[in-house]
């Protein structure tokens, strides 16, 4: 039942013994459901900020409050939420059988900033997007981006990656494979039993396979490969050959080899010893080849005439292109047409051979007899086909007629798209129609009927069911195998068949009779009135008179309504009950533990607890005026905003605004009371106080040998006090003075302030402040003072510091270290060996034990020594550079790597980019090479090697 008016509005109680559920719901405060028959129950709260929701037959259970926390258990595990509205979560601990897992600032499920797994044998953690860690059986992988990553598994797999992607080397010991990388995916490498990758891209790429074919490319313009008995290479634009070995050969039974050359697309050749072509683009070309009998078959052709002759065929072509006539012997197994001629490329076409014949005048007429197949189109008006093999004949005059037969003997007559009628000879109940198909189709086989008109009748009658919708007026659904039928007849009713139960709704939906025979019948009126019976649930009755009248009864519930005056409900399972009278009366029970009596408009409540006879609480006027206590127990009273009274066992309190206020604590043996705004006066065991005109002065003594006193005027603004050696006075906010001889503050602003912890004693400070020209500090042994904003200075134990013009220039010195710095025009530091100075944007230099690091006016020059012969020089950062390593070597470098010179211990490299490049070894080996790839002579040894256009190599022994 749920209350809508007066002072119920968002309150609803709901039992419903068929489900054997209970509601209760006072939004958005609280709401709760329970199912009497599993034990299941969900309470929320707050609008569902709180949730507890338990079902024992599933042993789970859940509790919310958003957004501090969720947490769920089962039987399964838990799931534990932090800082959660479900997603995301701050913190988020995860239980189950198989293990455990914890997540930090997780946005979706596996998707969070940092987390740890453990499953069944596998380990997981990662923080985003620093590390990665993965662990199962036999395997295990880990990551700290970018700078290092490792995975390790069975087999002998083994990977490191070093800034991935950059760098990465792998090997897979087991299987002898392995791979390497360099600013992938530019460079790389990969090996294997027998075979290998390389590139390095875009120039160069290598393969070899196991069975010994491979290739490799250099950019755009060289290509060698190898691939079985095949051979091919490939100098762009000027060469390109093509060799095969071994027995078989591309054409079929040709010898085993065979060879294709171009010369810049100009001259091409192809050929073996049965055959082959020439050309000379665009000009001429002529081609040979030893037919199966020996018969040579010669063709030669040249712009626009062409000429073929051939034992058994004679082929002419006029304009070639235009017109074309070819004759021909037909030996045993061809299937080519003896006769054929083409016009106009093709356009027009006339063909007769042993599988028939072929007519066609594109794009209008097609007559093609191939074997048991039949074609003929004169687009778009006459369409013939078919298929003797298929049993399939279609044929069709647009737009008047077509008529199409299968081989299950169905056929079918159109005039499309008017009409379709579909037959099966076979099967004399079958027909299929459709006109101004979809809108409408009839439909018959067997005992199955279907029949429509879109969107005005459908009829569909199949054994066991009916359909039949005349729209919008006349709907009816029967299902004889499962017992249900509905009929209705717009606006007039609706009936309706489940089994034994019937139901008829005349004038649906104001009224309504349903029947069961034996177990039961009942009446509904809507709108009007109506009287119900069930006796499957007992003596369960209703009647109503709407709207003024509800009443429904059962052995141990009842509802009755007299709107919009009386309500009343009883729950004796329960113990509840509820009685209403608007609007002036409202009662409720509640088992034996509670009532209570509610009387409008006077806002007076009545309610007492059955477990507390003693107890009450009567209100009026809502909350204005209140009363509550209980025998023994604190008694409450107030009319608000005057009055206000609490008493209990050693306490007591009254307060009558603005005048008047008084409170006792018995256990405390304190009293006090206020006539304001004139007197107050407080008295306990410690202490006693007087208070004039409250709060502006105030006197407060405390009992005891000590003598404390304290004296406040105007609140706390001024005042003095004393306590022992202790005193203080204050007139806030110009002066105040706290403390004793060995510690304290004392201030006068804004020009004065003093602070000191007993300073003349170790471990003891003062500071001292006249605004704004002096501040001094002398905490442990060292000290400071300064001159604002000129000048500061502080001293300690072995170190010394200056300021001077603000923070601008400092100075210090703390043993043998010395700094100077004016910001931003230089810097100097030194200690013992060491140090370095620095005149902004012009010099930085830094030095210390045999080496130093000078840049002069920013990238102009800069000069590195590092010791043990080792230096490095360099002109405006790499436009030139001189550098010398240990054991005397010397490498000079122009324009980065423009020119370079290398030479020492009887070494010589030099290189001027991309003229010539020259090295020289300690043992005589040198190589030589001029353009790069143009020529390059290599020396090792004995061996001597001369390569040209990097593809044609020379090599023999010294």
């Amino acid at each position: 039942m749920l209350l809508g008016a007066g002072g119920c509005r968002g309150f609803a109680v709901s039992v419903d013994p068929s489900l054997h559920r209970d509601r209760l719901i006072l939004w958005p405060v609280y709401t709760t459901e329970r199912d009497r028959s599993t034990g299941e129950r969900e309470v929320t709260a707050l609008a569902s900020a709180f949730g507890w929701h338990r079902e024992p037959a599933r042993a789970r259970s859940s509790l919310r409050l958003v957004p501090a926390f969720w947490y769920r258990s089962a039987r399964a595990g838990q799931d534990l939420r932090l800082a959660s509205t479900w997603y995301p979560s701050l913190l988020r601990l995860v239980r189950e059988e198989a293990g455990a897992r914890a997540a930090v600032v997780e946005i979706y499920d596996h998707v969070a900033l940092g987390e740890v797994a453990r499953w069944s044998g596998y380990t997981s953690s990662h923080l985003f997007p620093v590390w990665w860690q993965r662990s199962r059986p036999g395997f295990w992988s880990a990551h700290l981006w970018p700078l290092y990553g490792r995975s390790v598994a069975e087999g002998g797999l083994d990977e490191h990656h070093v800034a991935w992607p950059f760098f990465g080397v792998g090997r897979q010991a087991s299987e002898g494979r392995g791979w390497f990388r360099a600013a992938w995916p530019l460079a790389g490498a990969r090996w294997g039993p027998g075979w290998r990758r390389a590139w390095a891209f875009p120039l160069v790429w290598h393969a070899r396979r196991p069975d010994g074919s491979g290739h490799t490319v250099v950019g755009p313009l060289a290509r060698w490969g190898r691939r079985g008995a095949e051979e091919h290479t490939l100098f762009f634009p000027l060469h390109y050959q093509r060799r095969c070995h071994g027995s078989g050969g591309r054409l079929g039974g040709a010898p085993p080899s065979w060879d294709t050359f171009s010369a810049a697309g100009l001259y091409g050749a192809h050929g073996d010893a049965r055959g082959g072509w020439r050309y000379v683009a665009p000009l001429a070309a002529a081609s040979w080849r030893e037919g199966s009998e020996g018969a040579a078959v010669r063709k030669f052709w040249s712009l626009p005439y062409t000429r073929l002759e051939r034992p058994g065929s004679v082929r002419h072509a006029l304009l070639a292109g235009l017109a074309r006539l070819r004759l021909r012997t037909i030996r045993p197994g061809d299937s080519g047409p003896a006769f054929r001629a083409d016009l106009l490329g093709g356009v027009a076409r006339w063909q007769e051979g042993p599988r028939g014949q072929h007519l066609h005048l594109l794009p209008l007429a097609l007559s093609r007899h191939d074997g048991p197949r039949e074609t003929d189109v004169v687009l778009p008006v006459f369409f013939r086909y078919r298929d003797r093999d298929a049993a399939v004949s279609l044929w069709h005059l647009w737009p008047l007629y077509g008529r199409t037969e299968w081989a299950t003997r169905r056929t079918r007559s159109w005039a499309w798209p008017l009409f379709s009628v579909t037959d099966d000879r076979a099967d004399a109940s079958y027909r299929s129609v459709h006109v101004l198909r979809p809108l409408a189709h009839s439909f018959r086989q067997g005992r199955t009927r279907l029949s429509y008109v879109f969107p005005i009748w459908w009829d569909r009658h199949r054994p066991g069911s009916r359909e039949q919708v005349l729209f919008p007026l006349w709907f009816r659904f029967e299902d004889r195998h499962a017992g249900r039928g509905t009929r209705y007849l717009f606006p007039l009713g609706l009936y309706r068949r489940e089994g034994p139960v019937r139901r008829l709704s005349p004038l649906w939906p104001l009224s309504g009779l349903a029947w069961q025979p034996g177990r039961g019948d009942w009446h509904e009126a809507w709108l009007l009135a109506g009287l119900a019976r069930d006796e499957r649930h007992g003596e369960r009755r209703r009647s109503w008179v709407l709207p003024f009248f509800y009443r429904r009864s059962a052995p141990r519930e009842g509802r009755t309504i007299a709107f919009p005056l009386w309500a009343s409900a009883r729950d004796a399972s329960r113990g509840r009950a509820f009685r209403w009278l608007v609007p002036l009366y409202l009662g409720q029970e509640r088992g034996t533990s509670r009532r209570d009596h509610l009387l409008w408009p006077l806002g007076l409540s009545v309610h007492r607890r059955g477990a507390d006879p003693s107890y009450y609480r009567v209100r009026l006027l809502g909350a204005l005026a209140e009363a509550t206590g209980s025998r023994g127990g604190r008694h409450r009273s107030h009319v608000f905003p005057l009055w206000w009274s609490e008493r209990t066992r050693g306490y007591g309190s009254h307060l009558f605004l603005p005048i008047f206020s008084w409170s006792r604590a018995a256990h405390h043996d304190r009293r006090a009371w206020t006539l304001w705004p004139v007197l107050g006066r407080s008295v306990s065991a410690t202490s006693s106080a007087w208070s004039l005109a409250p709060p502006l002065v105030r006197w407060k003594r405390r009992a005891g040998p000590s003598g404390a006193w304290r004296l406040d005027l105007a609140g706390p603004l001024a005042g003095l006090a004393q306590s022992g050696e202790r005193s203080s006075h204050r007139l806030l906010p110009v002066a105040w003075y706290h403390g004793t001889p060995r510690r304290g503050q004392a201030a006068f602003l804004p020009l004065y302030w003093r602070e000191w912890r007993d300073p003349d004693r170790p471990g003891g400070s003062e500071r001292l402040m006249v605004f704004p020209w002096y501040r001094g500090q002398r905490p442990f042994g060292w000290h400071r003072w300064g001159v604002f904003p000129l000048v500061e200075r502080e001293e300690g134990p072995g170190h010394q510091r200056w300021w001077y013009l603000g923070w601008l220039g400092r100075a210090s010195r703390s043993g043998d270290r010395l700094h100077h710095r004016l910001f931003p025009l230089y810097s100097w530091a030194s200690a013992g060996a060491r140090g370095r100075f620095s005149a902004l944007p012009l010099v930085w230099l830094r030095w210390g034990k045999g080496r130093h690091d000078l840049w002069l006016a920013g990238p102009l020059l800069h000069d590195r020594l590092r010791g043990e012969g080792r230096r490095r020089t360099e002109l405006l950062w790499h436009l030139a550079e001189r550098r010398s390593r240990h054991g005397g070597a010397v490498e000079w470098r122009v324009l980065y790597r423009l020119f370079r010179h290398r030479s020492g211990g009887g070494s010589l490299e030099q290189e001027l980019m991309p003229l010539y490049e020259v090295e020289r070894g300690t043992s005589g080996d040198l190589y030589l090479a001029v353009g790069k790839v143009l020529f390059s002579y290599e020396r090792t040894g004995a061996e001597r090697s001369v390569r040209l256009l990097h593809f044609l190599r020379f090599a023999w022994q010294g």
